[in-house]
C-alpha cells in the first residue's frame, strides 16, 4: 500500500508528467526519438507504479501520439508503449512493490533483490531500445525535433525541481532498509517524505486539494488490488489443506523427466495462463506458491525461482489473448488491439528468454544467494555471459523486426532467431562457434549492406 501511495502521489503531484518531458528531452536525437521516450518514461515510472496498465494511460497518453507523429505504425505505436510499461515491474529499485513482497516471501534481502534483477531488466530494455532502431530504419525514420515544439512537452525549470520528488523518496526508501527498517517502514517514510516536497510544485500550491485526490486514487487501486490478493489468500489456504503444490511437483517431475529446460518450460507456460488478466502481485504470488517448489527441486536457487515466475507474470499482460496492457494501448492508439498484442510481443520477445538465460546463467545476477552450494561469482564468465547477451539481443530484435541494413527475408530472420538460441547453448562447444559465426555475418551484413544504403543515401 505504501508503494500504491508513491505512485499516485508521484502521478498526481507532477513528478511522473515532469519524468516524460525529460525522457522526451533526453533522447531527442535518437533515430526512434518518441518511441526510445516511451521506452525510458515507462521504465522510470513504471518502477514506482507498479501496474502495467497504470503505467500505460499515464506515459503513453503523451507518448504514442507522439510516436505515430514520427511515422510509426499505430499498433507498433501501442506495443512499445505497452511492453515497455510492463516491464517497469522488473525495473529496480522499487519493482512496482514486487523486490519486497519477495524480499517477504523468500527472507531475502530488498537490496540483494534488486541488484540481482537489475542486469536482466537492462538486458531487456535494450533489447527494446534496439528493436527501436531497427523499425525506424525500416521506415525509414530520420532524427527530428518536431514533437520538442509542442509547448507541453518544454522542458522547464519546475521539470528539473519535480525530480527531486522521484530522487528523494527512493532514496529515503534505500536508506530506511539499510537502516533496518520493515519495507512497510521504508515505503510509509518516503511517503511522508513526498508530501512536503510536492510543495514545490507550484500547482499544489495553488490547489493542495490534489494530495487529497492522490490518497483516494490510491485508496481505489489498492481496494481492486485487495480484493485480487484475497482470492489469491483463499487460493493459498484451499492448496495448504489439499497439499496440490506437492502433487504438482510431482506431476511436473513426471512429464519433464528431471529435465531443468522442460520444468522451465511447462512453468512459463503454466505461468502465462494463470497470470492473464492479473495484476502483476496476485500472478506472480499464485504461480510461485504453485509453481516454485518444482523448479527448486532441480537445482534452481530460491532467488533465480522466484525471479523467474515473476518475469512470466509481468509478461502475461502482454500475451495474447488477455493482453490487458496491449489492449489499453490499443485504445489510445487508435489500432486493432489484437494487432498491437502481437506487435507488443513481437518486441518484448526477449523478456521471455532472459528468465531461461539467468536459470541457466545465475552468473548475470551477480548476487551469491542465487549460485549452487560450492560456486561464486566468476568476473570472466560473467563478462563470456554478457558479451554473449549482447550479440543475443542484437540478433533477436533485428530478426522480430526482420530488418537491419536492409529488409530481411523469412530464412534469414529464422537463420537470425537459430544463432541467437545456439549462442545462449551452455555447452561451449556450441556456443563459441556459434558467437563467431554470429559475428562474422553481422560483419558481413554491415560491410555489404551498409555500404549500399550509404550509397542509395547519397
Amino acid at each position: 500500500f505504501p508503494f500504491i501511495l508513491l505512485g499516485t502521489m508521484l502521478e498526481k503531484t507532477g513528478g511522473g508528467r515532469s519524468l516524460i518531458k525529460l525522457a522526451v528531452h533526453v533522447t531527442k536525437r535518437f533515430r526512434g526519438g518518441p518511441a526510445h521516450s516511451a521506452i525510458l518514461a515507462s521504465s522510470l515510472f513504471g518502477t514506482m507504479s507498479g501496474g502495467s496498465v497504470t503505467n500505460v494511460v499515464a506515459t503513453g497518453v503523451i507518448t504514442i501520439p507522439m510516436i505515430k507523429q514520427r511515422g510509426f505504425s499505430p499498433s507498433f505505436a501501442g506495443g512499445v508503449e505497452a511492453t515497455a510499461s510492463s516491464a517497469g515491474q522488473i525495473m529496480p529499485p522499487i519493482m512496482g512493490a514486487a523486490a519486497f513482497v519477495m524480499s517477504d516471501l523468500t527472507g531475502i534481502s530488498y537490496l540483494t533483490i534488486i541488484t540481482a534483477a537489475l542486469l536482466p531488466a537492462l538486458a531487456y530494455y535494450a533489447s527494446l531500445f534496439t528493436s527501436v532502431v531497427f523499425e525506424a530504419r525500416r521506415l525509414g525514420v530520420e532524427v527530428g525535433t518536431e514533437n520538442l515544439q509542442d509547448p507541453a512537452l518544454k522542458v522547464s525549470t519546475q521539470d528539473y525541481i519535480n525530480l527531486v520528488m522521484v530522487v528523494v523518496p527512493v532514496g529515503v526508501v534505500i536508506t530506511s532498509l539499510l537502516q533496518g527498517l520493515s519495507a512497510a517502514g521504508a515505503g510509509m517514510t518516503a511517503f511522508f517524505a513526498i508530501i512536503p516536497l510536492s510543495f514545490f510544485n507550484p500547482d499544489v500550491r495553488r490547489r493542495p486539494f490534489i494530495i487529497l485526490e492522490s490518497l483516494s486514487q490510491a485508496g481505489l487501486t489498492f481496494s481492486r488490488l485487495l480484493m485480487a490478493i484475497a482470492v489469491v489468500g483463499i487460493v493459498v489456504a484451499v492448496l495448504g489443506a489439499t497439499g496440490l503444490p506437492k502433487d504438482f511437483v510431482i506431476l511436473i517431475d513426471a512429464v519433464s523427466a528431471g529435465s531443468l529446460f522442460l520444468t522451465l518450460l511447462v512453468t512459463s507456460l503454466a505461468a502465462l495462463m494463470l497470470g492473464m488478466g492479473m495484476p502483476t502481485l496476485p500472478a506472480y504470488l499464485t504461480i510461485v506458491l504453485i509453481l516454485g517448489p518444482a523448479m527448486q527441486t532441480l537445482g534452481l536457487t530460491t532467488l533465480a525461482a522466484h525471479l523467474f515466475v515473476l518475469y512470466y507474470a509481468v509478461a502475461s499482460s502482454i500475451t495474447p489473448p488477455v493482453a490487458v496492457a496491449a489492449y489499453a494501448a490499443a485504445s489510445i492508439a487508435d489500432a486493432p488491439p489484437i494487432r498491437t498484442a502481437i506487435m507488443a510481443l513481437r518486441v518484448g520477445l526477449v523478456k521471455f528468454a532472459v528468465p531461461f538465460i539467468f536459470a541457466y546463467y545465475p552468473v548475470i545476477l551477480i548476487v551469491d544467494v542465487v549460485f549452487p552450494e560450492g560456486q561464486g561469482f566468476q568476473t570472466l564468465e560473467f563478462l563470456t555471459v554478457l558479451f554473449r547477451l549482447l550479440v543475443f539481443i542484437y540478433l533477436i530484435s533485428s530478426a522480430v523486426i526482420a530488418f537491419d541494413q536492409r529488409r530481411l527475408p523469412v530464412w534469414e530472420a529464422v537463420c537470425r532467431l537459430g544463432l541467437a538460441v545456439l549462442v545462449m547453448i551452455t555447452l561451449p562447444i556450441i556456443h563459441w562457434p556459434a558467437t563467431v559465426i554470429s559475428l562474422a555475418y553481422i560483419a558481413w551484413h554491415q560491410y555489404a549492406f551498409g555500404r549500399k544504403s550509404e550509397s542509395n543515401a547519397a
